[in-house]
C-alpha cells in the first residue's frame, strides 16, 4: 500500500474498489498464466521424456532384433558348413570305394577275384577238378592237425 505523506504523520491512503479489484484481477491473471505455462512446461516435459522412453524401448527392440537376426545367421552359417564337411566326407568315402574297386591291386578287389575263381574255376580256364588254393589250404590245415596226434576234440580225425 502507498503511504501518504502529509504534514505530522504518515498514514496510508485508503485505495479504492476499483484499484483493489485491477490489482487482484492483475495478480490473479498473472498467477494463472504462471500456472498455465507451468503446466503447459510439465505436459512438454512429460511428453518429451515418453517419446525418450519410447525411443529407448524401440532402440532395444531393435538391438534384441539385431542379435536374433545375427545369431539365425551364425546357426545357418554352422549348418552350411556342417552340411559342407558331410557332403566332403562322403565325397571322400565314395572316391575312396572307387579306388578301390577300380584298383586291381586292392584287398578288396583282390578277395572278389579269388572269390570269383573258388566259385567258377572253368569261367577262368581251370580245369574243374583241380584243386584251388582255398581247398589246398584247408587241406593242409587238416593234415596238420592230424599230425600233431589226438586231442579230446579232435579224436574223430585220428580214426
Amino acid at each position: 500500500m502507498p503511504l501518504a505523506i502529509d504534514s505530522i504523520t504518515s498514514t496510508p491512503l485508503a485505495r479504492s474498489n476499483l484499484q483493489a479489484e485491477a490489482s487482484q484481477a492483475t495478480t490473479s491473471t498473472s498467477l494463472a498464466e504462471r500456472l498455465a505455462a507451468n503446466n503447459e512446461a510439465a505436459r512438454a516435459r512429460q511428453q518429451e521424456l515418453q517419446d525418450q522412453r519410447a525411443l529407448r524401448a524401440q532402440e532395444q527392440q531393435d538391438v534384441r532384433e539385431q542379435r536374433q537376426l545375427e545369431l539365425r545367421e551364425a546357426r545357418q552359417q554352422q549348418i552350411e558348413d556342417l552340411q559342407d564337411q558331410l557332403e566332403q566326407a562322403r565325397l571322400e568315402a565314395f572316391n575312396q570305394q572307387q579306388d578301390d574297386l577300380n584298383n586291381p591291386l586292392s584287398a578288396e578287389n583282390l578277395a572278389r577275384q579269388q572269390l570269383a575263381v573258388n566259385n567258377n574255376p572253368q569261367a577262368f580256364g581251370l580245369d574243374p577238378n583241380q584243386v584251388t588254393t582255398r581247398v589246398a589250404t584247408q587241406a593242409i590245415s587238416v593234415y596238420q592237425q592230424t599230425q600233431a596226434g589226438p586231442d579230446g576234440l579232435n579224436r574223430g580225425l585220428v580214426a
